[in-house]
């Protein structure tokens, strides 16, 4: 019996060795399956992120590329505010030249017309001596006539 009983426990033990052999490779299997998963998992979250960041890098490219374009717009924007500025510029020294041409015209008209005047006011002058040596003469005449009488 004690025989027996020592085979018992020796197949008893062996049982549970075995059992425990088959939970060791069970949950060495979980073991490498929960490694694969965790792998995975890092792999899969990798995939994630690295998309997340090229959405990023993409959104940034866009980004720079319309704040040069709303930039580009705002020197567009000036530009054509300084060519206008000098067009109105050009403009008004145009304004301004005539206005300078039209005053030296007027001064010019205005000369011409006192130039008219003062040559009517010297013909008057000379029509006026020449009437003056006239009445003179015929005033000498009647003065002679009276004498000579």
């Amino acid at each position: 019996l004690s025989r027996v009983s020592l085979w018992s426990n020796i197949c008893r033990l062996l049982s549970r060795v075995s059992l425990w052999s088959n939970i060791c490779r069970l949950l060495s299997r979980v073991s490498l399956w929960s490694n694969i998963c965790r792998l995975l998992s890092r792999v899969l979250l990798w995939s994630r992120v690295n998309r997340l960041l090229s959405r990023v890098s993409l959104w940034s490219s866009v980004s720079r590329l319309l704040s040069r374009v709303l930039l580009w717009s705002r020197v567009n924007r000036l530009l054509s505010r300084v060519l206008l500025w000098s067009r109105v510029n050009r403009l008004l020294s145009r304004v301004l030249l005539w206005s300078r041409v039209n005053r030296l015209l007027s001064r010019v008209l205005l000369w011409s017309r006192v130039n008219r005047l003062l040559s009517r006011v010297s013909l008057w002058s000379s029509v006026s001596r020449l009437l003056s040596r006239v009445s003179l003469w015929s005033n000498i005449r009647r003065l002679l006539s009276r004498v000579l009488l």
